[in-house]
């Protein structure tokens, strides 16, 4: 069964979904990897990449920068603002079958381990390479 959420993702039947900006640390080789994988996978334009330190990223949330670059924030006219795991499973939930691991990332049993692990990655994420890789161009409609 889907949350809220997941059913305002998807919009009215036969409608695309609306849009999920991802606010990542455009100078963070991890966030710049997974915000390319996942769009790669995602059909469509269904992710929109803002890099959290640009002026856009401000306009949209009204949040510092630096309040931003502590962890992965997306954002939905439609539904709001999620941040750390709940955004990791927003990002999923637009990838075919990604869905049911973002589920299972939200999950209240096991909650306490993707928070405590997304906690220690962020914190370190650094150390997962500095380097940054670029993100793929949209594909052609």
């Amino acid at each position: 069964m889907d949350t809220p959420r997941e059913t305002a993702a998807r919009g009215a039947p036969g409608s695309a979904p609306t849009p999920l900006v991802v606010f990542y640390d455009g100078d963070c080789g991890l966030c710049t990897r997974f915000v390319a994988w996942a769009m790669a996978r995602a059909p469509g334009d269904q992710l929109r990449p803002v890099p959290a330190q640009s002026e856009e990223a401000w306009r949209l949330t009204h949040l510092e920068p630096a309040r931003l670059l502590q962890e992965l924030h997306v954002w939905r006219e439609d539904a709001g603002t999620d941040r750390g795991v709940d955004a990791i499973a927003a990002v999923l939930s637009r990838i075919p079958n990604g869905a049911v691991l973002g589920n299972v990332v939200r999950s209240h049993r096991l909650r306490p381990l993707p928070d405590a692990l997304y906690r220690l990655v962020a914190r370190n994420r650094a150390w997962f390479g500095a380097a940054r890789c670029p993100l793929p161009e949209r594909r052609a409609r």
